[in-house]
């Protein structure tokens, strides 16, 4: 199994839990003062727990940039490595993993950041790494 298939299980076992307590204690013969704050207490400590676990979490879209045939690379990360790469992850919109981008950015390799852009969305792309401190080429 997957380890989000994992996640997602936990989180349907800890509601079945959660449910299954109200259960016994309804059939228990507890009274409704009991089990009505309990069961708010339940429902409410899973739902923290085990909504993360459940659903995934919603990555942003990229900035809309003006198509084109130009690609943008990073060349020299600078001085202020996590700036850029912080920048890199809001023009790709989250889309690649963070540990992948910190290791290109670690090893100092080079990344390309953007393709299919036209002239001014490439200048834009440019001067937004550029302010974070990267060394940036277009082709």
């Amino acid at each position: 199994m997957s380890k989000r298939g994992r996640e997602i299980a936990t989180g349907i076992a800890a509601y079945a839990l959660a449910i299954a307590g109200l259960v016994a204690l309804v059939q228990l013969g507890s009274p409704w003062w009991v089990v009505l704050p309990i069961a708010f207490l339940a429902w409410t400590a899973t739902d923290i727990f085990a909504r993360p676990l459940i659903l995934p979490e919603r990555t942003p879209d990229p900035p809309a940039r003006d198509a084109g045939d130009l690609m943008v690379t990073v060349t020299d990360w600078g001085p202020r490595r996590i700036d850029v790469l912080k920048a890199v992850r809001a023009e790709d919109g989250g889309a690649r993993e963070l540990s992948v981008l910190s290791d290109v950015m670690h090893r100092g390799d080079a990344l390309i950041v953007r393709t299919g852009l036209s002239e001014a969305a490439a200048h834009d792309v440019v001067a937004l790494l550029e302010r974070q401190g990267a060394t940036v080429t277009v082709r």
